[in-house]
């Protein structure tokens, strides 16, 4: 079984918001999706399914000064944790944020961010095949640096980087996303990610994630989507497509294109054609 609370207070200035969580170890959705009770062993190449309880509470408070350039000055803490079913520490973060908002709905922020994680098995936190780390808790703090342009402009984005500790070494991450809206026809945006990680007696490890995306709008009942994402954490280049026809309200039919190459030689990993018909029968 599961069960879960979540509360919210909020005002102009004030809000103030509670969550918590549990799930059992035996919660099975088998038509969804349970995050966290599913835990890879690599010794054993099998999964461990663990019970959780999680609380998630957070505070925000807000100031509106007399100004024709600024909107608002936001401060807000969260404080995030995970246990174990013996309420052993499995995962915490405690976020401190500021957030400047302009008038024209741009905004800058700030976050600085302290966790702690516990690591169940070795692991290789990496992703590239360095040597795993052992077991055991650990603790290390971030800087993060976002400003996102005014999204009701055609021609909009947000540019981040983050940088700290990383387990027992360091990260540096900078990345965005760079988005045209062309009404009412097409959305042509791209997210990238830049990834560089220091750990002691290893190589520096350079991940990159850059993910285009293409929206069309032919007519109010025809829809197309092209997603394509090259990720060198994986070697793996995807693309997926998607066409839409809403032929009633709540009514659609879609057929799906997905195709995965290697990223090193293009060679196919695996491709599929989906055909997906929804229709809402009202009684």
């Amino acid at each position: 079984y599961s069960h879960a609370s979540w509360f919210m207070y909020k005002s102009r200035k004030l809000s103030v918001h509670w969550n918590h969580e549990y799930v059992g170890e035996n919660y099975r959705a088998e038509m969804g999706f349970v995050p966290r009770i599913q835990n890879y062993n690599p010794e054993t190449q099998q999964y461990v399914y663990n019970a959780y309880w999680r609380i998630e509470p957070s505070l925000e408070y807000s100031i509106y000064p007399n100004s024709s350039l600024i909107n608002r000055h936001s401060f807000r803490v969260s404080y995030d944790e995970y246990y174990n079913n013996d309420f052993s520490t499995n995962e915490r973060s405690i976020n401190k944020r500021y957030v400047l908002r302009f008038v024209n709905q741009s905004d800058f922020r700030i976050d600085a961010k302290n966790q702690k994680i516990y690591l169940p098995f070795q692991t290789d936190i990496t992703f590239s095949n360095n040597t795993p780390l052992d077991t055991g808790y650990y603790s290390f703090s971030t800087l993060s640096l976002k400003y996102a342009t005014s999204p009701i402009k055609p021609f909009n984005g947000d540019f981040f980087t983050t940088y700290g500790q990383y387990y027992t070494g360091n990260k540096l991450t900078y990345g965005g996303n760079i988005s045209y809206r062309l009404q009412p026809i097409a959305n042509i945006s791209i997210d990238f990610e830049q990834n560089f990680i220091w750990m002691p007696g290893n190589d520096q490890v350079k991940l990159t994630l850059i993910s285009p995306r293409f929206d069309l709008t032919f007519t109010k009942k025809l829809f197309f989507t092209t997603f394509i994402q090259y990720n060198t954490q994986i070697d793996n280049i995807n693309i997926n497509a998607r066409f839409q026809y809403r032929f009633k309200p709540m009514s659609d039919f879609y057929i799906v294109y997905t195709d995965n190459y290697n990223s090193n030689i293009f060679g196919i990993k695996n491709r599929a054609l989906v055909l997906k018909l929804i229709y809402w029968l009202n009684l």
